[in-house]
């Protein structure tokens, strides 16, 4: 059984008054994340991260929260649109210390940007960025798992190709655990010895593409979504880690869903939901929490 605790989240928005926008140029990602983890702005405070080490377009940010495994997020948006994102167990200076990644992109801006969301809380965050028909996203968070005593238990998940050539997404495969493109990276493995492992993920509906099922479903007259269990690669094999704070996969084709759209109390806990698209707008529908995540 996974023991949780419920930890209360701010939704940021490129709505919001005072909020940093999107731009093509260099730092703008970097810019966003600051202000949304770190000093907050307008009337909404920060998420509860710190600083670690900054440069004129470079951050390195992780939760501050005592909890926290102090896994670090290393920014490097030097090149404007897109940035590269990797995670640390230790850091020692930007890009310096125990890497548990490799460097990962997140085109984060195009020519058609619109607008960008952020629910966070004091120990993970997502970012999406809706840029006209299609949505970038990078997730950090530590997660409730199944492992006794765990000191690993963060997940990385930028979208964007990494060094093998695989695509990092939520989909388009929907959340099947045979898929390459859904891998992320766990901060250590279940027993601790190694860092940086494989995660990919699961639900009830893994055996069902994302845009199959029609909106309104025939069965319950709107949307179907599922909890998202991470899984490890444990050698040839896999494992379930822990459950995947903060987002739901919905298995129908939401493509007539505006991005941002919100959705209260849909499960009967009081919390609010806010829709999005991960990647092209049709294929990687999900909710995020924006209330409470548990970890």
């Amino acid at each position: 059984m996974l023991q949780t605790t419920r930890y209360p989240v701010t939704l940021y928005t490129s709505a919001d008054e005072g909020a940093p926008q999107i731009t093509q140029t260099a730092g703008a990602l970097k810019t966003v994340l600051k202000a949304c983890l770190v000093t907050g702005y307008g009337t909404k405070l920060g998420a509860g991260w710190e600083v670690l080490f900054e440069e004129s377009n470079k951050i390195a940010l992780k939760s501050a929260d005592g909890k926290s495994t102090g896994a670090a997020l290393h920014v490097n948006d030097t090149a404007g649109r897109t940035a590269q994102v990797s995670l640390y167990q230790k850091t020692e200076g930007f890009e310096k210390g125990k890497a548990a990644s490799e460097r990962r992109p997140v085109s984060y801006a195009n020519s058609t940007v619109q607008k960008w969301l952020l629910a966070a809380c004091a120990r993970g965050f997502v970012f999406v960025s809706f840029q006209g028909g299609y949505s970038s996203f990078l997730y950090l968070s530590d997660f409730p798992s199944l492992a006794a005593a765990d000191t690993g238990n963060t997940l990385f998940l930028p979208q964007g190709i990494n060094q093998s050539g695989n695509y990092s997404s939520f989909s388009p495969s929907g959340f099947n655990i045979s898929t390459y493109q859904t891998t992320g990276v766990i901060l250590k493995s279940a027993d601790g010895l190694a860092t940086g492992v494989e995660a990919s993920f699961a639900t009830a509906a893994a055996g069902v593409q994302s845009n199959d099922l029609p909106y309104p479903s025939p069965v319950s007259g709107g949307f179907e979504a599922f909890p998202c269990m991470i899984v490890e690669r444990i050698g040839d094999k896999r494992g379930i880690r822990g459950l995947l704070p903060g987002i739901a996969s919905v298995a129908n084709n939401m493509a007539a869903v505006p991005f941002g759209t919100v959705f209260d109390n849909i499960d009967g806990s009081g919390d609010t939901f806010v829709y999005a698209s991960l990647g092209d707008k049709d294929k990687c529908p999900v909710l995020i929490n924006t209330a409470a995540w548990e970890i």
